[in-house]
């Protein structure tokens, strides 16, 4: 009858009662809590924004896609997320409110990025960066914060620079000896230079170079300077490398005499062999193979010099062989 009495008083809303209802509220409360904090972090866990995993090569003067990749699901809202790009501590480019906020940007980098805001919906976040420079490289970090949860991952960036097509300087000094200068400028970071004769002893040592770098780009421009003999007869073969961007330039110089006149042919290895005209004017054969005349006169002549750009146009622009190509 006791415990009758006490369900009784219970069901008529006694103290006790009151006491219940307020603890069982607080129970159910915290498992509420309980079980919003398990599907929280279980989300958390399965927000894993993607980035690249190896260095990025960025050329200079050229865009670069900066790559961040984010999961969504079902509608993307962009007011209730956040895009952050940041090198080192600097702001790179921000959105948040749904849209871009070049207040909060670095100015080195104003009117240089932009975001693909068609692909956002996708789970796109990647950065376009335009007119790259040297001073670009560096460690960038994309912070992506979405309802599904937020993430900050970093990667690095290197840049470097293309060498132009080199230039050909050819002297015959009073001595009759042969000063041959190759100049190419503009190309990072500083290329490796090899000189052959004959396509396979190493004369490198032999010559003499120069490397100076812009103050204000930074780029370098390389002089390479080689003597010979008058009466050489062989191959010169001048290699520029620079091994960031898989760039090669292989060029031949050919010297050859004949009927008191020394002959200078350019061209590259797969060329093939010419007809021998020794006309004193330049040949242009059907190869494109370059042949020009150095008249002896006895070293009389105060200097004969000959300058000329190895390839020019289009179709002898240098190679450029970047990683991944499948040839």
């Amino acid at each position: 009858m006791a415990s009758d009495a006490h369900v009784w008083k219970l069901r008529r809303g006694g103290g006790n009662y009151k006491r219940f209802q307020n603890k069982a509220r607080h129970v159910l409360r915290t498992s509420q809590r309980f079980h919003l904090l398990k599907r929280r972090k279980q989300a958390r866990r399965e927000f894993e924004i993607s980035v690249p995993t190896r260095v990025q090569m960025g050329v200079y003067g050229e865009s670069v896609l900066l790559s961040c990749t984010f999961p969504v699901s079902g509608s993307w809202e962009s007011d209730s997320s956040v895009i952050t790009w940041q090198r080192h501590l600097e702001v790179v480019h921000s959105f948040f409110h749904g849209r871009d906020q070049p207040a909060y940007q670095s100015a080195r980098y104003a009117g240089r990025t932009s975001l693909f805001h068609q692909e956002m919906k996708n789970g796109n976040a990647s950065l376009r960066l335009d007119r790259t420079t040297l001073e670009d490289a560096g460690e960038y970090t994309c912070s992506i914060s979405t309802k599904l949860g937020s993430q900050r991952k970093s990667f690095s960036l290197k840049v470097a620079a293309f060498y132009p097509e080199p230039r050909l300087h050819i002297s015959v000094l009073n001595d009759g000896h042969l000063e041959v200068l190759v100049t190419s400028e503009g190309g990072y970071p500083s290329p490796s230079l090899q000189w052959l004769v004959g396509n396979e002893t190493d004369i490198t040592n032999n010559t003499h170079t120069q490397l100076m770098q812009d103050q204000h780009t930074h780029l370098y421009s390389v002089n390479s300077k080689l003597n010979l003999s008058g009466s050489i007869n062989s191959s010169i073969t001048f290699i520029m490398k620079n091994p960031e961007l898989g760039q090669e330039m292989r060029r031949n110089i050919d010297f050859f005499s004949g009927q008191g006149t020394r002959f200078t042919q350019l061209h590259t290895a797969a060329l093939g062999r010419t007809d021998g005209d020794e006309t004193p004017d330049v040949l242009i054969s059907h190869l494109r193979t370059l042949a020009f005349p150095f008249l002896s006169n006895g070293g009389k002549n105060k200097r004969s010099v000959f300058e000329k750009q190895l390839w020019t146009g289009r179709d002898f622009l240098p190679h450029r062989k970047l990683t991944g190509d499948s040839q």
